[in-house]
C-alpha cells in the first residue's frame, strides 16, 4: 500500500515542484518521474531505518512529499535544463 501512496504523492510533488520552479523545468514527465523516484527511494531508505510505521497512511504520504521534494531540488542544483 506505501508503495502506491509513495508512487502517487512523488508523481505530484514531482510534478508541482517543476511548476515552482519556473526557471529550471525539464517537462511535467520528466519532472514527475524525478518524483516518483525521490519519494520510492526515500521510502526505502526510511523503512530500513524502521522508522516508517506499517499502518501510517498519513506518514507515507509525508515521506514520498519529503523524497520527491529534496531528489527534485538536488537534481535541479546539480544541472540545469537544456535550452533550445
Amino acid at each position: 500500500m506505501h508503495i502506491l501512496l509513495w508512487l502517487l504523492t512523488g508523481a505530484i510533488v514531482g510534478w508541482a515542484t517543476g511548476w515552482l520552479m519556473v526557471r529550471k523545468r525539464y517537462g511535467s514527465a520528466v519532472d514527475a518521474a524525478i518524483g516518483v523516484f525521490g519519494a520510492v527511494i526515500f521510502g526505502f531508505m526510511i523503512g530500513s531505518f524502521g522508522l516508517l510505521c506499517p499502518g501510517s497512511i498519513l506518514e507515507a504520504l509525508l515521506v514520498a512529499a519529503v523524497g520527491a521534494s529534496l531528489l527534485t531540488f538536488i537534481v535541479r542544483r546539480l544541472k540545469a535544463p537544456a535550452t533550445a
